[in-house]
């Protein structure tokens, strides 16, 4: 089944809202990091060494390979005027027919990018589960939100 992405843009002169609403996001979804890693802007985002959270290697590399190959239901973006991303997040449901060590996959996660940190020219990727508050109409609601 086919779904649009939802969009919500925001310039860099509005980044303490973008900010305040990140970090609502994150306290109402109780959302976890699952891997993080740093590297290149826009690079291949399997070619980043990735370090594990209290999850397995083949579970990371299970979660990043349906959060490429799903398209995302939320993607929101802090950008400056001339369109560069600033901060990037997409939000994917995934649904998993097949376990992993009896671990559901199936849920709502979190791809987060974090560019020119932790210096210019690289980017901090992030993957997060989020364990609570996870329907996407709620998520958009919270980015709705004024």
């Amino acid at each position: 089944m086919s779904h649009e992405t939802t969009k919500h843009l925001f310039h860099n002169s509005t980044e303490s809202l973008f900010r305040a609403k990140l970090n609502k996001f994150h306290d109402h979804c109780a959302t976890h990091l699952v891997m993080c890693g740093v590297g290149d802007i826009d690079c291949d985002i399997q070619t980043v060494k990735m370090a594990p959270l209290r999850h397995d290697v083949d579970y990371c590399k299970r979660l990043m390979g349906g959060m490429l190959q799903h398209k995302p239901g939320i993607h929101i973006l802090l950008h400056d005027e001339h369109q560069h991303k600033e901060f990037e997040l997409m939000v994917t449901k995934l649904h998993d027919p097949h376990k992993h060590l009896d671990i559901d996959m199936s849920g709502v996660y979190l791809y987060q990018a974090a560019h020119d940190y932790p210096h210019a020219g690289k980017c901090l990727y992030q993957f997060w589960t989020l364990n609570k508050n996870n329907s996407m109409s709620a998520i958009n609601n919270l980015w709705n939100e004024s």
